[in-house]
């Protein structure tokens, strides 16, 4: 995101990940230039108990673009979206005050993935 005199732009949101079962479902989303309701991304500590520490919930989504590659199979995933919420928890899962919202069609759509 860049602010500027005429207010925020926002871009697509970008992620590289390792292939996976959703890895189909995003490749024929951007082929189709299928709209997704939405896409819930959420990162966790790895450990006998996880702990989700970072969720990002994007709505009206598109996969913008869709690329594959490496010895260890990855892709690397854009989407627009027209409105999303983040949130953060604190150490040990502790709930934090951290969230915030953003709308507006001026930025991009989105589809994601949950990463444990």
């Amino acid at each position: 995101m860049t602010t500027g005199s005429t207010g925020p732009t926002v871009s697509d949101f970008s992620i590289i990940k390792q292939l996976d079962s959703v890895s189909p479902q995003l490749f024929e989303a951007c082929c189709q230039g299928r709209l997704v309701p939405a896409v819930q991304m959420t990162l966790a500590k790895k450990g006998d108990r996880p702990v989700e520490y970072l969720k990002i919930k994007l709505s009206d989504c598109l996969v913008s673009s869709y690329q594959t590659g490496g010895a260890i199979p990855v892709e690397s995933v854009s989407f627009s979206f027209s409105d999303v919420h983040i949130s953060a928890t604190g150490p040990n899962g502790q709930p934090s005050e951290v969230s915030c919202n953003f709308g507006g069609k001026g930025g991009t759509e989105v589809i994601g993935h949950n990463h444990g």
